[in-house]
């Protein structure tokens, strides 16, 4: 323990350091990581929705388009 005393680092310390890190990041993961990423998920795929839409849509404009050119 001479080693680590030497460069003032306290052992039983860095540990409890170590195991809190450890748990917070659990906890962030549980609470935050995947809700998000759930919310994102959601997201896109109303986005993606929106675009298809979008592009029916534009086809369906120009069909129109096309009829009202023929009559």
């Amino acid at each position: 323990m001479g080693g680590f005393a030497s460069l003032g680092i306290n052992l039983p310390l860095l540990v409890v350091f170590i195991v809190n890190f450890i748990v917070l990041l659990v906890l962030l993961r549980l609470f935050l990581y995947k809700p998000v990423m759930k919310v994102l998920d959601e997201r896109a795929q109303r986005t993606k929705e929106a675009m298809d839409l979008a592009e029916a849509t534009k086809k369906n404009m120009s069909r129109l388009k096309e009829r009202y050119r023929n009559r």
